[in-house]
């Protein structure tokens, strides 16, 4: 199950907690108390001191959660991978993928990354926005809501990488489990 992720604006690290559900019962939420979260999806970074994650090595933020050919049992870990000489990066970021080795040789299919984070109950605005590149294409799904795609097979060279962003509250929900998922 997704767990609290993520740090408040105000440098802490969100936590669940149980509050009061206005009926006599209680809801467990996972956020940020009188606060909004701030959280950083970029791969192949640690959450915790923001260094590049050494390739080899797990990138615990995202994890496979389906694949159409290699078979690993969902969730599996992703890994920070070095890139291969034509593929393109994003400052700050790292490739990361299903194999520890970068094969690129590995099966032609989908592979479905995701990273889940909570959002407090009664949360306001949201907003959500990044940078894309892929090995050979993506598409980028919030609660199952299409919000991005790579407009080219070959987004890994392209000069620019694929921007995204969304604010449409429909797509978020109040709790633990908003995932984004980057289906490949």
């Amino acid at each position: 199950p997704p767990q609290c992720e993520g740090v408040c604006r105000n440098g802490a690290k969100c936590v669940e907690t149980v509050e009061p559900d206005g009926t006599g019962g209680y809801t467990l939420t996972c956020c940020c108390k009188g606060d909004d979260l701030a959280i950083d999806l970029t791969t192949g970074v640690d959450d915790v001191t923001g260094a590049p994650i050494a390739p080899g090595q797990r990138d615990d933020t995202w994890d496979l959660q389906y694949d159409t050919n290699v078979g690993y049992e969902p969730p599996a870990p992703t890994w920070v991978v070095s890139p291969f000489s034509s593929w393109m990066t994003i400052p700050g970021s790292q490739w990361i993928s299903f194999d520890p080795n970068g094969n690129s040789s590995g099966p032609e299919g989908y592979y479905s990354y995701t990273s889940c984070f909570c959002l407090k109950n009664g949360f306001g605005s949201v907003s959500l926005s990044g940078l894309l590149r892929a090995d050979n294409e993506a598409q980028v799904f919030v609660n199952g809501n299409l919000i991005a795609a790579t407009p080219l097979d070959t987004s890994f060279s392209t000069l620019t990488p694929t921007p995204f962003t969304t604010t449409n509250p429909l797509f978020f929900h109040d709790g633990p489990d908003n995932c984004i998922e980057v289906v490949v």
